[in-house]
């Protein structure tokens, strides 16, 4: 009996759904139960491929988002390349800066400026 338990607690859980919900007695041969069974046959089929299909989509996008990721550490890696040499730029210039200023002339060239970064790629 415990066993028969189990297995009516799984077939519950799956959704397998009730036809002869309202309790009054119906006669399983006739024509609106039979068409009744048969929706909810295909219902149920149709749902089972929408959960397919959206286990598809759901694979599809992460291996998407993993590819993304990989093109946004490389574009994020490429943008502190530039931060990088620009603060090394700029501290050569702050050096000979302060070396005319001693001097009392004007700096040798303009403190140069980053520039454009990479622009993200759009999340998927």
């Amino acid at each position: 009996q415990l066993h028969e338990d189990e297995e009516h607690k799984k077939k519950k859980a799956k959704g397998s759904g009730q036809l002869n919900v309202d309790g009054m007695p119906k006669l399983f041969t006739g024509p609106e139960f039979i068409t009744a069974a048969k929706k909810h046959h295909d219902e149920k089929n149709a749902w089972e491929k929408e959960k397919e299909q959206r286990a598809e989509e759901g694979t599809k996008f992460t291996t998407e988002l993993a590819a993304w990721k990989t093109k946004e550490a490389a574009c994020v890696d490429r943008n502190n390349l530039k931060h990088a040499d620009h603060k090394t730029v700029v501290a050569a210039w702050k050096t000979e800066s302060e070396r005319a200023k001693r001097e009392k002339r004007c700096p040798g060239w303009l403190k140069t400026k980053l520039g454009e970064l990479e622009k993200g790629l759009s999340r998927p």
